[in-house]
């Protein structure tokens, strides 16, 4: 069985954040890939952009549509 999860951090709390507490964060997200690399359940990870880069892609009826940004309609 295989699991795909993400992680998520406020952009504006990373803008805020000191160096010192952002390196830490990296380190440690560096450390636990490294520790289930080890232990052979990674297979892969990768960073995502910004989300104010992000486009929504949907195709209904064989017609496709963009919307800017990583926005859900209410009723989906």
């Amino acid at each position: 069985m295989k699991f795909m999860f993400t992680i998520h951090h406020d952009p504006k709390v990373m803008d805020a954040m000191p160096e010192k507490e952002m390196q830490a964060l990296v380190d440690s997200a560096i450390e636990y890939a490294e520790e289930i690399r080890q232990s052979g359940h990674y297979i892969v990870s990768n960073a995502l952009q910004r989300p104010d880069t992000a486009r929504t892609i949907r195709v209904n009826g064989g017609k496709v549509s963009t919307t800017a940004g990583p926005f859900r309609r209410a009723s989906e």
